[in-house]
Order: C-alpha cells, then sequence, then structure tokens
C-alpha cells in the first residue's frame, strides 16, 4: 500500500519524538519480569513479520504462549504497546484479559475480536476499538519496538468489553504476581 508523502515527511519530521521505554504498562507498574512470553512468529528483538502487521499486512494478531506461570495465578492480562510513537504516551495496540485456568496460550488471531473459547474480555486499543491493531507505524520515523506484556494477577479482573489501559492498570495494582515481555520489531520506509 503506498504511502502519503505527507506521512513521509511527518516521519522524518518527528524522528526524534517518541513516548518512551520508560512509560511502557510493566515499567509503569514495576512488575517483575518472572514469566517467559513467546511467539512463533517472531523471536525476541526480532522482526514482525508483515502478516501481523496492519500497514500493508493481514492485521493477524501473533500466537502467544506464557510459561514459568507462578503458582496462585488466577487472572492473566496482557498489554501490547508501541514505546518509539510519537505521542506522550505509547500507543496501545492491544489489551485483554482472561481466566488463567484457560490457559497460558493465545493462538494466532485470538485477539483480533476476543476467542470467547479462552474467555478473552478485549479492552479499547488508542483507535477506542476492542480488537488488536497491529503495527502501522508513520513512514520513515525508524524502528518501532512493539513490547507484548503478560501479566499474571492473583485475581481474576472483572472488567467488560472496551476497558482502557488506565482502568486495566488501576484494577491491576497490588495484583501482579511477574510479568514476561516479548518485543518484535517493525519499520516503515
Amino acid at each position: 500500500m503506498p504511502t502519503n508523502p505527507i506521512h513521509r515527511v511527518m516521519g522524518w519530521a518527528l524522528r526524534g519524538v517518541r513516548a518512551g521505554e520508560a512509560k511502557l504498562c510493566f515499567r509503569r507498574l514495576g512488575a517483575p519480569q518472572l514469566l517467559s512470553l513467546t511467539s512463533s512468529a517472531f523471536a525476541q528483538g526480532g522482526p514482525i513479520p508483515p502478516r501481523y502487521c496492519g500497514a500493508g499486512g493481514d492485521n493477524v494478531s501473533p500466537a502467544l504462549d506464557v510459561t514459568g506461570v507462578l503458582a496462585g495465578t488466577q487472572g492473566m492480562a496482557l498489554v501490547v504497546e508501541d514505546p518509539d510513537a510519537p505521542m506522550s504516551s505509547p500507543f496501545v495496540h492491544a489489551l485483554a484479559t482472561w481466566t488463567a485456568s484457560r490457559g497460558h496460550e493465545l493462538p494466532e488471531n485470538a485477539l483480533l475480536a476476543g476467542d470467547e473459547r479462552l474467555g478473552l474480555v478485549m479492552g479499547a486499543n488508542t483507535f477506542g476499538k476492542s480488537t488488536y491493531q497491529g503495527p502501522a507505524p508513520v513512514p520513515n520515523h525508524g524502528p518501532h519496538h512493539y513490547a507484548f506484556q503478560v501479566f499474571a494477577l492473583d485475581i481474576q479482573l472483572q472488567l467488560h468489553t472496551g476497558f482502557d489501559l488506565k482502568t486495566l492498570e488501576a484494577a491491576m495494582m497490588g495484583r501482579v504476581l511477574g510479568c514476561g515481555v516479548l518485543t518484535g520489531l517493525f519499520e516503515r520506509r
């Protein structure tokens, strides 16, 4: 898909403007990284294939696998953020919660509309939609890091579809047993 020339110039102009990794959810919550989060779609620090991107891709959410889940885990939460977005806060690509007893794997495309078999409750991304939005950074802004953050909680959250990140963080405060972070890269030129 061709990019708008104005967007290409904006990317260059905003190249140094980024929300910053310090503003990622797991850092704000001070969550200890005790879990392992992996994907069959991409490796830690590796490129995210276009299939999983919104910019010219299929916008499919990648399969995710959580290992090392801690005893006492009742609920799980997932936050996908882009700390390189030229905004004051990271761009939220997906929010989801589920009951730990339903499993620790999210199959491919489970986040697109919320996989009911897993009991996923989807929160609102930055666009205000309760779905996964794949990477689609401003062209020429440089590489963007996409942080898939999973949280093991000592409670099952009782949130309703459409919750926002602020609501999720407030509900998780003091309830996080551990987290895992998987970061992938994507860049548009």
